[in-house]
């Protein structure tokens, strides 16, 4: 039997695994731009060094996973406002780690999700899914070497959710609010590591 397969282990596994976290995101002056990113085919870290539930126990079993698609949700509302100041919120995916910079340039790159609040304790919810292949143009997303994760970093290519919010006026005060995330990775674990 152990001629021709493998003992112990399945070749590959394919399973949904969670990340989930709350936070706050404060506009910190008036007009300003505020964000924080996920990164949707990166199961080792999809935000703050946090990886999905249940990564590192499959990673204790294989050498590569690789994301074909995710989902994302987040939850907001405004906490603290003040003054009748409106705020652009959304998510946008891209494929760029750093800032988008404003509302505008949020929502004209595509692939936003976005509203328009008012005041404490007004609320919003976003949700956006990426099939990664797609989105790539990489038909065969797990023979591309930049798509997988390891044990210990995330793909080189990634795909990244901007949660963001800009106040839509200079009053001077900040606007707080106060979220809660859920992403859901579609997961391939493969290569498997030898038994020692």
């Amino acid at each position: 039997m152990g001629a021709d397969t493998l003992l112990g282990i399945a070749r590959s596994t394919r399973r949904t695994l969670g990340f989930a976290t709350t936070g706050g995101l404060s506009t910190g002056a008036a007009g300003a731009y505020a964000e924080t990113t996920f990164t949707l085919n990166g199961a080792f870290n999809v935000a703050s060094g946090s990886s999905a539930v249940g990564y590192s126990k499959y990673m204790a079993f294989y050498s590569k996973c690789f994301v074909l698609g995710a989902s994302i949700r987040c939850n907001q509302v405004v906490i603290d406002n003040a003054t009748t100041v409106g705020l652009v919120t959304g998510v946008t995916v891209t494929t760029n780690s750093t800032s988008l910079g404003s509302a505008v340039a949020a929502i004209t790159n595509g692939m936003a999700s976005w509203t328009v609040e008012f005041n404490l304790p007004d609320r919003a919810r976003f949700d956006e899914s990426v099939d990664v292949a797609r989105f790539l143009n990489k038909p065969k997303v797990l023979d591309d070497p930049q798509l997988f994760c390891t044990s210990g970093a995330n793909p080189t290519q990634v795909v990244v959710a901007h949660f963001w919010m800009q106040s839509t006026s200079g009053a001077s005060a900040p606007i707080n609010a106060a979220y809660g995330v859920e992403v859901m990775l579609d997961c391939v674990f493969t290569d498997p590591i030898p038994f020692t």
